[in-house]
């Protein structure tokens, strides 16, 4: 896992994976929101005999339901990616420290 990590991290793989997924939450947002103006703004298409219809509000849910997703996925890709701290590393000038010891 540590060297898919370093590649992703190294290579910007990652950061062009998070900038994708952050785009498509954006995409689905954007479409969200335009959804329900496009239909009070044309209510010809939306009339019958019966006269207008309503939105149907619940038919938010499921983007409203992606647009979170992408976000979880976007934020753990980023965490696990550039957060997550690093195991420390064994100073490399341990011998002058010993060396210092005997002068």
């Amino acid at each position: 896992m540590r060297t898919i990590r370093d590649l992703l991290r190294n290579e910007y793989i990652g950061a062009i994976a998070i900038g994708f997924v952050l785009a498509q939450a954006i995409d689905v947002a954007i479409n969200t929101i335009l959804r329900p103006i496009q239909f009070y703004l044309d209510p010809r298409r939306h009339s019958s005999l019966y006269g207008t219809t309503d939105y149907h509000w619940n038919s938010l849910l499921s983007p409203v339901i992606t647009i979170i997703l992408y976000g979880i996925v976007a934020f753990s890709l980023f965490w696990w990616l550039y957060m997550r701290s690093e195991p420390e590393a064994v100073p490399e000038n341990t011998n002058a420290a010993a060396a210092d010891l005997f002068e």
